[in-house]
Formats: C-alpha cells, sequence, structure tokens
C-alpha cells in the first residue's frame, strides 16, 4: 500500500508498505528538502500514554528510500519482495514481440514472446510459428488470442520442487464455452503423470494425469464467452483433495478427488493447453494476464489482484 505524508517540515513525501510490512519513504520536493545521505527517519503519530492522554510518538523507523516513480503494477510486483518465484504477464505493459529480441507484434500479427513484468524475466516464447496466437484489441483492451492448437511453452518450472506451494491466476475469456472436452488454461510438468494442470468442461479441476480433484462453481458452458478470473492455489506437499479453486475472488467449493499427485519435477510451463500423453487438450480464449507464484496468496492479497487483473477486461 501507499499514502502521502502531509507536508511540514522534511516530512513532505510518499510511503509504501510492502507485503514483508518493510516501509519506504520517498522524500518528495518542496519544503524542507531532505539531505542525500538521510537513509532513515521516524513515522510519527498520535499515541495514548499510560493516562489515556493523546500525544505524538514514534511509531515505526523507516527507511528512506528515493524510488523512481512507481510502475502502475507495483502492488503484483510487491508479491514478488521475499524472493518468491514465478512471473507476472500482462498485456497492459508486457512487451509482446514476434520472437525474443525480435520486432513489437503488431496488431493482428502473430506473438511469439510474452514479456514477464516480475523480477526473475521469466518470458514466455512460442517458438513454432504455427502455434502462435495472435495480438487484438478492442481499440483500449489487449490481449493475446489463442486457438486450441495455440500455446505459450517455457521450459521451465521456475524452480519450484514436486508438489510446490503455488499460485497461477489467470485473466481470461472462453471463447468456445459450449465445448464439453476438459481442456487445461495451464500447465506445470510434462505430459505423464503427477503435472499440476487447471482444466475446465463440465466442471473446474485440478489434473494431474493420474488423477484430479473437481471443484463445484458456474463453468463456461452456463455462463458463456464472460472475461474470468480463475485461479488453483495449493501449499507444498498439498494432497489431490487439499487444493483450492476460486472464480473472481470467491473460492468455490470442493466436490470430490480420484487421487493423483503433483509428483513431477520436469521443467516445462504452458499456457493456453497442456498435455496428456501426445494429446494437447487446448482452449480457444483471450488471454488478459497470468500471474504464476510460488506461494498461496492471503485473502488481501487476492482482493488486491483480481481487482488490478479485472483492470484488464473490456470496459
Amino acid at each position: 500500500m501507499s499514502d502521502k505524508v502531509a507536508p511540514g517540515s522534511a516530512g513532505h513525501g510518499r510511503f509504501r508498505v510492502t507485503p514483508g510490512l518493510q516501509v519506504h519513504f520517498n522524500p518528495q520536493g518542496g519544503d524542507g528538502a531532505w539531505p542525500v545521505g538521510v537513509t532513515e527517519t521516524r513515522l510519527r503519530g498520535l499515541l495514548r500514554d499510560a493516562r489515556g492522554r493523546l500525544a505524538m510518538g514514534d511509531l515505526a523507523r523507516v527507511d528512506v528510500t528515493r524510488e523512481t516513480a512507481l510502475p502502475p503494477y507495483q502492488g503484483v510486483l510487491d508479491l514478488f519482495s521475499n524472493g518468491e518465484r514465478g512471473g507476472y504477464w500482462d498485456l497492459r505493459w508486457s512487451q509482446a514481440a514476434v520472437a525474443s529480441g525480435g520486432a513489437a507484434s503488431s496488431i493482428g500479427g502473430k506473438v511469439g514472446w510474452l514479456e514477464d513484468l516480475g523480477p526473475h524475466g521469466n518470458h514466455l516464447p512460442q517458438v513454432n510459428l504455427a502455434e502462435q496466437g495472435i495480438l487484438q484489441t478492442d481499440g483500449a483492451a489487449v490481449w493475446v488470442e489463442l486457438a486450441e492448437a495455440e500455446t505459450f511453452f517455457l521450459a521451465s518450472r521456475f524452480g519450484m520442487p514436486a508438489s510446490p506451494a503455488m499460485t497461477a491466476l489467470y485473466a481470461w475469456r472462453p471463447l468456445n464455452p459450449n465445448d464439453s472436452t476438459l481442456r487445461r488454461l495451464f500447465q506445470l510438468g510434462g505430459s505423464g503423470a503427477g503435472s499440476i494442470g487447471g482444466a475446465f468442461g463440465f466442471d473446474w479441476r485440478t489434473v494431474h494425469n493420474d488423477g484430479a480433484v473437481v471443484f463445484n462453481g458456474p463453468v463456461p458452458r452456463n455462463f458463456g464467452s464472460l472475461d474470468t478470473i480463475a485461479e488453483w492455489s495449493r501449499f507444498a506437499g498439498a494432497t489431490t483433495g487439499q487444493q483450492r479453486f476460486f472464480l473472481n475472488g470467491a473460492e468455490q467449493t470442493y466436490n470430490r478427488h480420484s487421487g493423483g499427485t503433483a509428483g513431477s519435477t520436469e521443467a516445462a510451463f504452458r499456457v493456453g493447453g497442456g498435455y496428456s500423453g501426445a494429446t494437447l487438450f487446448g482452449v480457444h480464449l483471450r488471454l488478459y494476464a497470468a500471474l504464476v507464484l510460488d506461494r498461496q496468496l492471503t485473502s488481501v492479497e487476492r482482493a488486491a489482484v483480481v481487482a488490478h487483473m479485472q483492470g484488464a477486461f473490456p470496459a
């Protein structure tokens, strides 16, 4: 979060608190400019003394960091402030290119590379021209349209071990909602047993290629081609039945599971589909934004991320 500190002596500026509760203060010009060498200050406010009387007192010690202008997605970047692994891709700001190091994709053109806005540079490629999606816009919102045979594929698992803690959250729109095939929106791990995939068809599932967990909740067959935030969530070592699923920030109830593990350690991550054996179960969709993190979100973080991601949808 961030807020302004009211003008007054040298305290004019803006402070920001990360999810790890690190407080930064960015002094701004005006009355009482800060000396360059000052690296720490105090945050003061009204406190009650032992007799219940109000008086000014120290609330916290604060690092002084002359930050440059923060990007509009700083709140998402703060999720990585404690060394978390994963990636964040958002068509509002991510560069979409024809290839790694290539020219920017034009509207209506192929996308062979999508920039990771997070700290680890996990950019999403697709080197096979036949499997590349198309950059589209309505004049305001921007997205990549992926057909059922088109995906992004990264030969990485973000340093995650087998059965990791994980958040996989997607801002997207299904474009063939009446298809009853069990389609996969993402997959971490390979085509064999123990991968982690987010799937939907007649229901929502987490699939592992050797079992699955089923969740209740309205599926695209019920609500049609609507912009949606879908989130799959698990803690490290979670059994199949302990995994969670959210739609637009609201948790959907567990239905049943059929065993399975998340034991794959294969360095493979795919967006827009997933394999079981030699068969790709892809999705025809619009992809607006995606977030992968090696931990679960708190309820406060989830509400903030969902609201932020919904800003990528067309008005």
